[in-house]
This record gives structure tokens, sequence and C-alpha cells, in this order.
């Protein structure tokens, strides 16, 4: 009963961590794309105004 127990604790802790390594991913995935769409607006508003881009200090 032991062993099955340990295994059965051992898998709830794989889960886990999968759930948190998925839930990371996403959430830098997210990040990534407000970056991506962040800079394009700038470039968007940038173009517009006839703005000269200097380096990306962002």
């Amino acid at each position: 009963m032991s062993q099955q127990k340990s295994k059965a604790q051992h898998e709830q802790a794989r889960m886990n961590y999968c759930r948190s390594c998925i839930s990371e991913f996403q959430r830098l995935g997210y990040v990534d794309a407000f970056i991506s769409e962040e800079t394009s607006r700038k470039q968007s508003l940038l173009d517009h105004f006839n703005i000269q881009s200097g380096p990306k200090s962002d």
C-alpha cells in the first residue's frame, strides 16, 4: 500500500510540475505578444508623425 501511495504522490507532483510549466509558458507567450503589439503600435505612431526611431532602448 505504501508503494502505491508513493507512486500516486509522485504522479501528483509530476502533474503539478507540468501544470506550472504550462502556465509559465502561457504567461511568457502573452508577454511576448504584448511587447510585439506595443512595438508595432509605437512604430506606427513614429511613422505617422515622421519621427526617426532611435536605438532600441525599450
